[in-house]
Formats: C-alpha cells, sequence, structure tokens
C-alpha cells in the first residue's frame, strides 16, 4: 500500500496544530511524551462510550475544534487493511473522526437509504477493493456497510489521521468519558448548529475539490497510457508497413532483374543475327511492360499506404522515409 505522508498537524508556532479547515489550535504538552491518556476505562468500554455518543461529538464538532484537549482524544477503533495490517491506522482521535466524517467525499455520515449512520470501522483490501466497514445510528445501535469506492475511503481516512502523529505523542487529551461529561454538562449543542452546517458546507466543498483534483489526476494518467498506447500501436503499424514495403519490393526488384536478364539475352540474339529487329521489339515491349507493371503497382502500394498511416498524424512522411532509408541500408549491408 502506498505510505501516507504526515503532512500538516502541527503549527509552525510553539504547541499549537493547524486543523483541516486552516484554524489553529493551542495545544498543551504533555509532562512526558508519549505518555498514554490516563483513562480507568476499558478498551471495550471506551469503545461502547464513543459509540453510544458517536452523534454527541459529532453535532459538537465546532466546540470539539475549539479544545486541542477534546480534538486529541483517543479513540479505541482498530480499522486496518488486509496484507497491509494496521500501519497509519493508529491511535485515531476524536477530532479525526469528524474532520473524516466532515470532509470525506464519500457518504459517511449516511448508510446506503440516507439515514443517518456515522462510519466508524474500516476493514477491506486496498488491491481487491472488497470491504466489510460498520456505521453507527444515532441510537447506538451498528451495522456493516460497504462502499464502492474503499480506496478513495481509507485514503482519506489515513491522510488526516497521520496529519496529527506528532501532535498525539506530544500533547495532553481527554479521555472521552471527560469529554461526554463536559458536552453534557454544557448542553448547548444546539447553538452550535449553524456553525455545524458551515462546517459541513465547507467539509463538502474540500471533499469536491479533492474529488476533481483526484478525478484530473486520474484523467491526465489515462491521458498518458492513451497516448503511449496510441503510439506504440502506430509504431507497430510503421513497422509492420516497412516489413511488408521491404518484402514487396524486394520481390519486385527480382522479377524485375530476370526481366532486364531476359532483355539482355535478346539483345544478344539480335546484334548476332539469330532473330530480326521485329521479333525482338515483339519480345522486347511486353517485357517492358511488365516492368512498369512491377513498378508502378510498388509505387502505388507505398502511396496508399503512406497516406493511410499519416492520417492519424501520430506518424509523419519524414518519419516514413527515414525508417524506409534505415531499412534500406540494413539489407544493403546484409547482402
Amino acid at each position: 500500500m502506498e505510505k501516507i505522508r504526515n503532512e500538516g498537524g502541527l503549527g509552525n508556532s510553539d504547541h499549537c496544530i493547524v486543523l483541516l479547515n486552516g484554524r489553529r489550535l493551542v495545544c498543551y504538552p504533555k509532562s512526558k511524551p508519549d505518555s498514554p491518556v490516563g483513562d480507568t476505562m476499558s478498551l471495550d468500554q471506551n469503545k461502547q462510550l464513543f459509540l453510544a455518543n458517536a452523534f454527541l461529538f459529532y453535532r459538537n464538532a465546532p466546540r470539539i475544534f475549539n479544545d486541542s484537549r477534546m480534538f486529541l482524544a483517543p479513540v479505541p477503533i482498530q480499522n486496518g487493511l488486509a496484507l497491509s495490517g494496521t500501519c497509519g491506522f493508529k491511535k485515531p482521535t476524536l477530532g479525526v473522526y469528524l474532520e473524516w466524517w466532515l470532509n470525506c467525499h464519500e457518504k459517511v455520515t449516511k448508510d446506503k437509504d440516507g439515514n443517518d449512520a456515522l462510519t466508524y470501522y474500516l476493514a477491506g483490501s486496498p488491491f481487491s477493493g472488497m470491504n466489510n466497514c460498520s456505521c453507527v445510528y444515532p441510537d447506538g445501535s451498528v451495522k456493516h456497510i460497504h462502499y464502492s469506492r474503499f480506496h478513495s475511503l481509507f485514503r482519506s481516512f489515513l491522510k488526516i489521521n497521520n496529519r496529527y502523529t506528532e501532535a498525539k505523542a506530544k500533547y495532553e487529551a481527554y479521555t472521552l468519558h471527560e469529554v461526554v461529561e463536559l458536552l453534557s454538562g454544557e448542553e448547548t449543542a444546539q447553538t452550535y448548529i449553524p456553525e455545524l452546517e458551515v462546517l459541513q458546507l465547507e467539509g463538502r466543498l474540500k471533499a469536491t475539490e479533492e474529488l476533481l483534483k483526484e478525478q484530473k489526476e486520474q484523467y491526465q494518467s489515462l491521458e498518458e497510457k492513451y497516448h503511449q498506447l496510441t503510439l506504440q500501436f502506430h509504431k507497430k503499424v510503421l513497422d509492420e508497413f516497412c516489413e511488408e514495403y521491404e518484402s514487396r519490393r524486394l520481390q519486385a526488384d527480382l522479377k524485375i532483374k530476370s526481366l532486364e536478364e531476359q532483355r539482355c539475352g535478346y539483345k544478344a540474339q539480335l546484334k548476332q543475327g539469330e532473330m530480326t529487329d521485329v521479333e525482338y521489339q515483339r519480345i522486347i515491349v511486353p517485357l517492358k511492360e511488365k516492368q512498369e507493371t512491377l513498378e508502378a503497382e510498388i509505387a502505388k502500394f507505398k502511396y496508399d499506404k503512406i497516406n493511410e498511416i499519416t492520417k492519424s498524424g501520430y506518424v509523419t512522411y519524414s518519419m516514413i522515409e527515414e525508417r524506409l532509408s534505415k531499412k534500406a541500408c540494413q539489407c544493403f549491408l546484409s547482402t
């Protein structure tokens, strides 16, 4: 699997991170870098807590985007890819999920029927595209969900998750339980509806721009492949023409040489008085006509084929003449 680089994340000034929307978020350094977040709950309890409150987090995205400790709260969901494992998926945070839900151009906030559902688990093959993901509904129930564009799905998650790799190790974070208590205690989710709508629109715009960029790159790649394949095809056509032309030219030359030898023989007979001038002309004229016919046929074949080949624009007259000259030279040297 292609490695996703850690781009962005940490800001230039001390102790801050830059979110996808450009917002700079002040962070609080850990006393001991890489130390785990203190949490008395088990991984399974934290997972259930995350699923039960996924839509609480989503509705309060603007609030979470204003507090680095909420943003960096670890989420105990282990996503992964077949053969590639969990590389790049490790230690996702609450902010990573929120940015992904808001910015992924796949519909990760709806199920296939258009119902509210947040995709939280990614599993599949980056090669075949086969996948078996999971989504959570507002009531906390979960369901498997399949995506036709899995490659785009997991790449967008990896890009966001790896963006904050350094920040996860350096800065303090709340536990999910602490985030739930803070959000539940404030009871101000409704006040974030306009801000959330703005974030959703910004996310859709950014996702559309990313999709257009991706499609443009794919188009350019396909265009280049088409161009190369077309060149190869016309090169093959040119090679085949040169081979056939040289073969016909050689056969015609052999026949013309035979006709010339016959003419020389008849001319010798004429000089020796073995035939009259009338008899000589009666024999020579057909021989000349045969020679002219052979030369006309090979010239017509060359003319017709060159016109046919050059119509595409990929092969020029000078290219053909250069190739034929090389062929002629090779034939001369081999004789």
